[in-house]
């Protein structure tokens, strides 16, 4: 039977790393990119829904007060605790990107498009997200195309 000994160095790492990644559990918190030059040119950028989607009003109160803090639109549905409000969206629905948000931790990559409804006051009192499925370069912004076509 082989034996190693365990450098008590590495058991240190491996305690620290533990407890960086059970301290970094909550909600993620995002920075304002949008006049960034390398995603600038999305502000403006005009999308339509080519199929439902659902728009679910979200709280962010740990306790889940029943105030929505923003909405989510997303084409498939969710529950939980802090799922306040949902309203099904008809294909067709045109959005308009006004801010870009990106995850403030260098080790995750999210982002979100913060939108607002073109044609309608739907939704004009609360912040609208929409998280990128891909990449904010590729040629629908990051987008799904399968659900959101470029309009502009």
């Amino acid at each position: 039977m082989m034996m190693f000994r365990v450098d008590e160095n590495v058991n240190s790492m491996v305690a620290v790393f533990v407890c960086l990644c059970l301290a970094s559990c909550g909600p993620i918190s995002f920075i304002d990119v949008s006049s960034n030059p390398e995603y600038s040119g999305v502000i403006g950028k005009q999308f339509r829904s080519k199929e439902e989607l659902w728009a679910f009003g979200i709280t962010s109160d740990k306790n889940y007060a029943k105030k929505v803090d923003y909405i989510l639109l997303i084409e498939v549905g969710i529950s939980g605790p802090e799922v306040i409000t949902r309203e099904r969206l008809n294909r067709g629905f045109i959005f308009k990107v006004v801010r870009i948000l990106k995850a403030r931790s260098p080790l995750l990559s999210r982002m979100r498009y913060i939108v607002e409804a073109v044609d309608s006051n739907k939704f004009k009192d609360n912040t609208v997200e929409i998280r990128l499925t891909g990449d904010i370069h590729d040629r629908n912004y990051g987008l799904d195309e399968s659900v959101y076509s470029l309009e502009n």
